[in-house]
């Protein structure tokens, strides 16, 4: 089993993370050990740490609701479209009470 270690890059560096295809985050994040982070660390642009360390003051973001990311929901007797099977088109409309 592989060694996870937690690292966070020093000052204002931008570190990338070849798993992730994106830049570790300021306040650092868990990767998997490998040469790429011994050398990151050889390099002096990251810094491991024992722990996760938040901040007291860290700003903790809320998932967003439907209603923050401005989500329609479809009015009565409006089309809807179903998600259709491969090589399907599925259109159904609601059918009205008599």
């Amino acid at each position: 089993m592989s060694e996870r270690i937690f690292v966070k890059p020093v000052g204002d560096l931008k570190v990338y993370n070849p798993r992730t295809a994106r830049f570790i985050s300021p306040s650092g994040e868990w990767v998997k050990n490998s040469q790429y982070w011994s050398r990151r660390l050889a390099d002096k642009s990251i810094t491991v740490h024992e722990t996760a360390e938040t901040k007291p003051d860290a700003k903790i973001k809320k998932p967003k609701t439907s209603q923050d990311a401005n989500i329609e929901k479809p009015k009565k007797n409006e089309e809807t479209i179903d998600t259709p099977a491969p090589g399907e088109s599925v259109i159904k409309k609601k059918s009205k009470k008599k």
